[in-house]
This record gives structure tokens, C-alpha cells and sequence, in this order.
């Protein structure tokens, strides 16, 4: 039977509650005990920040990239640009010399093979040295003589000419092809090491390439996050203090934080788990995601101190609990709904990311409803009583937001204006977007494709194997050949190509050599016969590794190069589209077709399917989120009240990205279901305190709800809002604007909940 004047609470969360606090003692050191466990996990957590991570595994373009990999020797490569803007450029004495160390060097690593490497001082010319050719710096220029010698040789080569050294000879490429297994980051720093202890004199050395991006990239996000977390703790901290003025009571709302990052993190690395690019803003969510929780609870605490005078520490903590447990407990399930969306989606760092979410989410709720009141009933009342009333600033807030109900109409018109912004949205991203304007590698990055043709590369494999026949192969037959020389030709007449290399350019080059350099001699006889000496010519002179880059032993597949200087997701799209165009065209009547391979290839299909698997994951949030709280709420309108806030605010926020032309990316996508699982908790907490007035008797129970739960909201929304805003800081554009619009969507979610509380709506909730 229940003490006099205990508070009781039907339910058989209330019993644990009650038991929680009951055996406080117990709580507190289970709660140690198993912190302790999962504490020594953060010593083996693994990151795995490439961008291969985020294809799913059974993409048919992982598939069709290890292919073409595997039949011509393919690998992602790095690009050292060495800038020379002395009066002779690149070709300068000093310059040249720079370039042949450096190569030189890199041949040295143990874990590089000589055919891994491309350069200058690698690649062999039409000058016989002791019955070879010998590389281009071989020897090494000393005089103008020689040095307009070597320039000859460059222009007789016209495919170096954007490739191994600027077209205008402002600088050179050395090309480090990763071998499977080597740790990018080590070997960039290695090379970057190694660049630095050569003597650059005025010449300056740019290390470029998607490998670089995707390992900087995940630099900087450990770098945000060691930034960020600091910052969200000030913040949060100064925010706590102005709401409830009690140092115990911001040390109350820390302590489940930081036990849920150390739980979280801890058991994923227990778990195997790496860390993903994806899940790096792990911790910032799960902060704001505690605070929110735990700011609800200890704004019920100081309301019962303050509204009902209790002052027993067992009785303060089973009423707070009283007052908020069920609303809590729904609003930390519909947020685990919004994450559990992403469990969906068939991106290995997307599942992570909506895996661990969950379970920090779960685990903050089990926290809250355990462990927070254990520490109520050993702090105490007094310790926790706020001292003074509340500043008005939040009463304020909430009567500007009544009296806004008056413009209504104007809203509403200004929302479906927001709202057709959708029709306008599209999909864009690129590694390079990845990296803030102004920065050290956007800047490298940019000044290396000012001088070469691309720094990224879309592989385009053309495949005869269907071919009928077989004598001589296709790549030795004039048709294909031809049809080649056309293709190579139109993509390298579109705006976004930098140049284009493939099998007919390379014979073409070879034959204007072996010609003796005579103007016009690069056009192809197409003689069978001529055709099988030049490929056997071109392996003799740049070996057999390079000749198999570019058509395989049998001569049925070849790999044209398409470099570019901006590879985003929609001008690659339109590449692909031209290529695709051409293909039929040109090559399918011959028995050919293209797959596409390459980093670029690889990261378009990432974009895409982490975008489509976003989008499948909203309806997948939205529909269940409905369900959820037509079973909890058992009343459709009070269902559909509850949802229209956070749907309001994400076609908003969706449609102010359209006419701003912000794109969805990877990262923005994820705004939405994030929001979903927050945005809901505002209506909910609200709607339980109608449903408790009314039953209560309350004359006007949206008044005095909003009286007793707004200012919670408020801060509930400040918090979230300045949590997720913090990322705006971040030196990752994307991750930038993902906190931008989450942060916005969480605020107009709140106020919109604030807005429909009206008296009409206590007939909703009935």
C-alpha cells in the first residue's frame, strides 16, 4: 500500500522509478560499474574515414571499379604538383632537379614499386640510352641546351603535356598509385615529410588526389569533433546555469551526458565498430540529445519546488518523475524512430550511424529514468532549488509567439511560398565541396587543375569482349580504332573535360614518334599490321605494366582516362550521359560497351546512394513515427497534431534550400529524419500536459500547459538548436550546413508547436 501523501503513478515504468529511487545507493554504483566496463572499449576504437566506405559493398559500381582495377592494373593515386613560377617555370636547372629528388625519393618508400610511380623522371622518350629509353631527366639538364632539348621531347609527347607537366610549364606531376593495404594517411605524410626536407627553394609543392581528400576530410571532422565538444559543453553549461541557477543541477544534466558518450563510444569499440565519416558527429547529437532529456526533468523538479513547496528529497524526485516520465519516455522513442531510420539504408557508415544513435538515445532514456532520480534523492531539494523565480524573458517569448496567431494567414502564405522550394531542390556534392573556400587543400586543389588537365579521374572501360571475331583482336582493327579516336574527341570538346587520354591518343602519340616526329605522321594507317608494331613499340619504350593500362593482353578492352577539374555529382552525371550517348553510337555496333570505374565513378554512386537511402529513410521515419504515435496517443487528430510541427518545419527548411540553391548531399540529407526525431518531442510534451490539465480540471488547460511546460520547450529548442548550431563552425562545409538546418528546423518546430497551441486544440487531444 502507498505511503500518505506518496505520489503514485500508474505504470510499470513509475515502479521502476519509484524502485530507482527506493535503492538509490544500488543505482549509482551499477551505474559506475558498468561505465567502468565500457570505459576501457574507447581504447579500441578504429576509424575508417575512406570514401569507398560510404558505397555500399553490393553497389555494381564497387563491383565493376575492382574490375577494371584488376584487369589494367589500376590504383587511387596521389598528385605531387611541383609549382614553379621562376622565369624559366618548371623548365629551370634547380626546378627539374627538385623533381627528379623527389621522385627519386618516393622510389625509395618500401612500400612503393617502381611502377607505381609516374613522372618526369619515371617515364621513358624517343632518346636511346644504352640500348633503352631513357627517362625524360635522364640525364639530369644542365645547360639551356639541353634544357630546350627536353622541352622538344615534352611537345613531341603531347600526352605528358597535362598529365606529367603543365601545358603552360608552370609546373610538373609526380603520380603515386596506391598499392592495396598501404595506410593513406601514413603514406601522405610520409610524402609530405619527404617534400619538405628537399630543398623547394622558390618552387612550391601541392599534394593533391582523392586519396588525400578522403583522408584530410576525416582529419578535419576529429578535428571539429575535438573543437566542438568543448564548445557544446560551454555552451551548454552557460545555457543550464541561466535556466536553473544550481551548479549541482547542471553537474545532474553533465553526468548522463558524458555517461552516454562513454557508454556509446565505449561499446562500439568493444564491438569491432569503426568509426565512420558519418558517425564523427556522433557525439555533438548525442549531447544535445541528453541535455533535451534531462532539461525537461530538472525544469519538473524546480517546478515542484517552487509550484507545490515539496521539499522531502524522496517525494521531489518521485513527483518530478511523476510529471514528466511518460512524455520523456514517448519523446526519447519517437527520437529513436527518427534514427532507426537510418538503420535501413544499405550504406555500411549510414547503419552505423543510425545503430549507435539508437542506442545512445535508448541508453540516455534508461539513464534519465533510473539514475537521474537516484541523484535527486541524494542531492536533495535544496540543492537543486533554483533560489528565485524564473526570468520572464521565456513568458515573453511565448506571448509574442500568441500574438504572431493573429498573422495566420500571412504565415501560412509565407510557408507554401517556403514550401515550393522543393520543386527547385537538387542533388549536388563533391569531395571537393567537402573542404571550406579558402583552405589549404581547396587552395592546392584549385591551383593544380588551373595547370593540369584534372586532378580527378572518371575511368571509362570499353569492353569488346561480345565482339564477334577474333583475328585481329579489336583493338587492332581500324573500326574500333576510329570509333575510339571519335569518342576520345567529343569528350574532350565538352566545357567540364580537362582532356581526355585512351588507347587511340597513346598509339597516336607512339606513331608521331616513331615516325621521326614529321608533322602529320601521328594519323593512324589503321594497317593491322602497323597497328600491332606500334602497341608492341609503346610497351618497348614505356613497358609492359604501362601498355596493359591501357588495353588488356588480348586487346578486347580498353581504358580511356577522362580527367576533370571539378568532379561534382551533376557535371559528372552529365559525363556519363554524353558517354553513355556516344557509346551507342559509336562502339555498340561494333559489339562494344563502357562501364565506368574510378574514383570519380565510385563517388558519384556513393552520392547517390547514400541521398536515395536518406529519402527512403524519411518515409520510412514518417510513417512510423505516425504509427507509433497513433498507438500511444490512441487519438488520429491528436496523432496528426503532433506531427505537423516537424513536417512544417522540414518543408521549410526544404523548400528555403531550393531558392537559395542550396543542394542535397550527403550530408544535408540527413537533416530531415534527424529533425523527425527531434522536432515531434515539442508537440508531445505539450499535448501529455493538456491531456494532465484537463483531467486535472483546469478551466484552460492550453493556457496553463503552456505555462507549465513552455519555458521547458523553449530551452528544450534553444539547447538543440545551439547544439546542432555549433557545427556552423565547422572547417567541413557539409557538416556546416547540416547544423544550420538542423538547427533552424528544431526552432521553427518549436515555435510552430507553440503557434497551434490554441484552446481549440484541448478538443484535439480529448
Amino acid at each position: 500500500m502507498a505511503e500518505p501523501g506518496a505520489v503514485t503513478e500508474p505504470g510499470a515504468i513509475f515502479g521502476l522509478i519509484r524502485c530507482s529511487i527506493q535503492h538509490y545507493r544500488s543505482v549509482l554504483v551499477s551505474a559506475v560499474a558498468v561505465l567502468s566496463l565500457a570505459a576501457p572499449g574507447l581504447l579500441q576504437l578504429n576509424l575508417q574515414l575512406g570514401g569507398h566506405a560510404l558505397v555500399p559493398p553490393n553497389n555494381p559500381a564497387v563491383a565493376i571499379d575492382l574490375s577494371v582495377r584488376k584487369t589494367f592494373g589500376q590504383r587511387d593515386q596521389i598528385v605531387v604538383f611541383i609549382e614553379s613560377p621562376g622565369p624559366g617555370q618548371i623548365l629551370d636547372a634547380d626546378s627539374l632537379r627538385r623533381v627528379n629528388d623527389l621522385t627519386l625519393a618516393i622510389f625509395d618508400y618500401d612500400e612503393i614499386e617502381s611502377q607505381h610511380i609516374m613522372s618526369l623522371a619515371s617515364e621513358g622518350r624517343d632518346r636511346v640510352e644504352s640500348m633503352d629509353y631513357s627517362p625524360f631527366l635522364l640525364p639530369l639538364p644542365q645547360t639551356q641546351q639541353d634544357i630546350a632539348a627536353l622541352r622538344a621531347d615534352i611537345e613531341a609527347a603531347p600526352i605528358l603535356k597535362g598529365t606529367l607537366v603543365a601545358p603552360d610549364y608552370s609546373g610538373a606531376t609526380i603520380l603515386v598509385q596506391i598499392p592495396e593495404g598501404v595506410d593513406r594517411l601514413a603514406l601522405y605524410r610520409k610524402i609530405q615529410a619527404t617534400a619538405t626536407a628537399i630543398d623547394a627553394g622558390d618552387d612550391r609543392v601541392h599534394i593533391v588526389g582523392a586519396p588525400v581528400a578522403e583522408v584530410l576530410l576525416g582529419r578535419h571532422l576529429l578535428d571539429d569533433l575535438a573543437l566542438l565538444l568543448p564548445l557544446c559543453g560551454g555552451l551548454f553549461a552557460a545555457a543550464l546555469w541561466l535556466a536553473f541557477r544550481r551548479p549541482l543541477a547542471i553537474a545532474v544534466v553533465m553526468a548522463q551526458v558524458g555517461a552516454c558518450l562513454v557508454f556509446t563510444f565505449g561499446l562500439m569499440g568493444w564491438s569491432g565498430q569503426p568509426i565512420y565519416i558519418t558517425t564523427t558527429i556522433l557525439p555533438v547529437v548525442l549531447c544535445t540529445m541528453g541535455i533535451a532529456s534531462e532539461v525537461h526533468l530538472m525544469s519538473a523538479v524546480q517546478r515542484c519546488l517552487r509550484e507545490r513547496g515539496i521539499i522531502d528529497a524522496r517525494e521531489l524526485a518521485l513527483a518530478a518523475m511523476a510529471d514528466v516520465q511518460r512524455p520523456l519516455t514517448l519523446t526519447v522513442l519517437t527520437t529513436a524512430i527518427g534514427f532507426v531510420s537510418f538503420v535501413l539504408s544499405d550504406l555500411p557508415p549510414v547503419r552505423s550511424f543510425g545503430l549507435w544513435a539508437t542506442i545512445g538515445t535508448l541508453f540516455s532514456l534508461a539513464w534519465s529514468l533510473c539514475v537521474t532520480p537516484a541523484l535527486y534523492r541524494v542531492l536533495g531539494a535544496m540543492r537543486l532549488d533554483r533560489g528565485c523565480d524564473p526570468p520572464p524573458l521565456m513568458d515573453a517569448v511565448i506571448r509574442i509567439i500568441d500574438h504572431s496567431g493573429r498573422f495566420r494567414w500571412l504565415m501560412l502564405a509565407a510557408f507554401v511560398l517556403l514550401a515550393a522550394g522543393t520543386l527547385r531542390l537538387q542533388i549536388q556534392d563533391g569531395w571537393v565541396s567537402g573542404f571550406a573556400e579558402g583552405s589549404a587543400f581547396r587552395t592546392s586543389v584549385e591551383r593544380v587543375n588551373r595547370s593540369v588537365l584534372g586532378t580527378h579521374l572518371l575511368q571509362v572501360e570499353l569492353d569488346f569482349r561480345g565482339a564477334s571475331g577474333g583475328v585481329p583482336p579489336p583493338f587492332q582493327t581500324a573500326a574500333v580504332l576510329e570509333a575510339v579516336r571519335l569518342m576520345e574527341q567529343r569528350l574532350r570538346a565538352l566545357d567540364i573535360v580537362g582532356g581526355v587520354i585512351g588507347p587511340y591518343s597513346n598509339l597516336s602519340t607512339t606513331r608521331y614518334l616513331v615516325s621521326g616526329r614529321v608533322p602529320g605522321s601521328e594519323a593512324l594507317s589503321y594497317s593491322p599490321g602497323e597497328i600491332r608494331r606500334l602497341w608492341r613499340r609503346l610497351e618497348f619504350a614505356r613497358g609492359k605494366h604501362r601498355r596493359q593500362e591501357i588495353v588488356d593482353d588480348t586487346m578486347r578492352q580498353g581504358l580511356l582516362t577522362i580527367y576533370l577539374k571539378a568532379a561534382n555529382y551533376r557535371q559528372t552525371a552529365a559525363i556519363m550521359t554524353q558517354v553513355r550517348a556516344d557509346a551507342d553510337e559509336l562502339l555498340a555496333p561494333l559489339g562494344g560497351r563502357v562501364r565506368f570505374a574510378g574514383d570519380v565513378a565510385v563517388s558519384q554512386a556513393a552520392i547517390s546512394a547514400n541521398v536515395r537511402g536518406q529519402l527512403t529513410s524519411i518515409g520510412f521515419g514518417i510513417v512510423s513515427l505516425f504509427v507509433f504515435l497513433l498507438v500511444v496517443l490512441r487519438r488520429i487528430w491528436a496523432a496528426v497534431l503532433a506531427v505537423i510541427p516537424v513536417s512544417v518545419a522540414c518543408l521549410a527548411v526544404l523548400g528555403s534550400m531550393g531558392w537559395l540553391g542550396v543542394p542535397i548531399g550527403v550530408a544535408t540529407s540527413m537533416f530531415v529524419a534527424i529533425t523527425l526525431g527531434i522536432g515531434v518531442d515539442f508537440p508531445l510534451h505539450l499535448i501529455e500536459r493538456i491531456e494532465r490539465e484537463r483531467a486535472a480540471g483546469a478551466p484552460d488547460p492550453v493556457a496553463r500547459a503552456k505555462a507549465a511546460v513552455g519555458p521547458a520547450l523553449l530551452i528544450d529548442s534553444l539547447v538543440v538548436g545551439a547544439g546542432f548550431g555549433l557545427l556552423v563552425v565547422s572547417q567541413v562545409p557539409a557538416n556546416s550546413r547540416l547544423g544550420a538546418l538542423v538547427a533552424l528546423s528544431v526552432l521553427v518546430s518549436c515555435a510552430c508547436t507553440l503557434l497551434l497551441a490554441r484552446d481549440r486544440v484541448a478538443a484535439v487531444v480529448r
